[in-house]
């Protein structure tokens, strides 16, 4: 799936996640034109300082993708329906994200 390779890479700004899990694609109507939008659960894993292995989880949203899965392009608005946040933060940002965008 395309959308999970780009959250990938998208995750992978400072380290390599370990997982990455579709967790729900969405339809969106972007002035007057119908997208889609994916959500992740996005983990890393790593050693902590007492010897354990800790995780961090964060959510992240990818898109705005064309419907047509033969063009899985993300078109003109590219970043700016792409986000990884931790879970606190995910729903003021998307929200901020999808209010604030310019046309």
């Amino acid at each position: 799936m395309i959308a999970a390779s780009d959250m990938y890479i998208y995750a992978s700004d400072e380290e390599q996640p370990d997982k990455v899990e579709l967790l729900e694609a969405r339809e969106i109507d972007i002035d007057g034109v119908k997208k889609r939008i994916y959500f992740f659960r996005v983990t890393y894993v790593f050693d902590a300082e007492d010897g354990d292995v800790g995780t961090e989880v964060y959510l992240g949203m990818i898109g705005a993708y064309n419907l047509d899965r033969n063009d899985m392009t993300i078109g003109q608005i590219s970043g700016d329906l792409t986000i990884l946040e931790d879970e606190e933060l995910l729903e003021e940002k998307i929200i901020e994200l999808l209010e604030n965008r310019e046309p």
